[in-house]
């Protein structure tokens, strides 16, 4: 009766690690696909931060809504293809001095209600510093990420859905904040997020 107790003892206990390490397997295996995805969505941001250079106004009007335009289908696409890595993306971008600089994308996961991953420009490097590696949206640097509403000073420009106008309510959303930053032909600093969920963009400005 012992032998037979210490038997099934030894099984139960070989069976348990065998269970552990499957779901030892399988979490790695998630977390390999996590990063990957991740490293795929940050290959996309621009070279030295610049999205787009204008000179004048009119370059500035042609260049920057094409760029934006063209940035948004990229992460509309990135969102889509994640596979729950990630949910939304948020991008921060800042015109001023001729350029267009994307400062801070952050990727975001509802599931686990998380920044599960940051890209933050450095104007000293001219490169993208990683920050916020899983923290609570209320926690992100360099400023706190809203997850219902626009960030502190800025301006609901309104949404765009992912059908076939998507592209261009991107663009005429962000025309017509443009007019608003344009003071005697001078092009004033201006910044914008975009938050990419899986239905839509939602733009805010300031």
């Amino acid at each position: 009766m012992k032998k037979l107790s210490l038997f099934a003892l030894i099984f139960i206990s070989l069976l348990s690690l065998n269970c552990s390490d499957e779901n030892s397997l399988v979490d790695e295996t998630s977390n390999k696909k996590v990063e990957s995805n991740l490293r795929v969505a940050a290959s996309t941001l621009p070279k030295s931060g610049i999205i787009f250079a204008y000179k004048n106004n009119s370059e500035f009007v042609a260049n920057a809504a094409q760029s934006l335009k063209d940035l948004a289908v990229s992460n509309r696409s990135e969102v889509q293809n994640a596979n729950g890595s990630f949910t939304r993306i948020f991008d921060r971008i800042t015109i001023e001095n001729g350029k267009g600089i994307l400062k801070e994308r952050h990727f975001f996961n509802d599931a686990t209600n998380t920044v599960v991953r940051s890209h933050i420009f450095n104007l000293s490097t001219g490169e993208y510093d990683l920050a916020n590696v899983n923290v609570p949206p209320a926690s992100a640097n360099p400023s706190p990420l809203n997850l219902f509403g626009c960030p502190q000073g800025y301006t609901n420009m309104g949404s765009c859905g992912y059908d076939e106008f998507f592209a261009t309510c991107v663009s005429q959303t962000v025309a017509g904040h443009q007019s608003t930053i344009l003071n005697n032909g001078v092009i004033n600093t201006s910044r914008y997020q975009f938050m990419y969920t899986s239905s839509g963009a939602y733009i805010c400005g300031q």
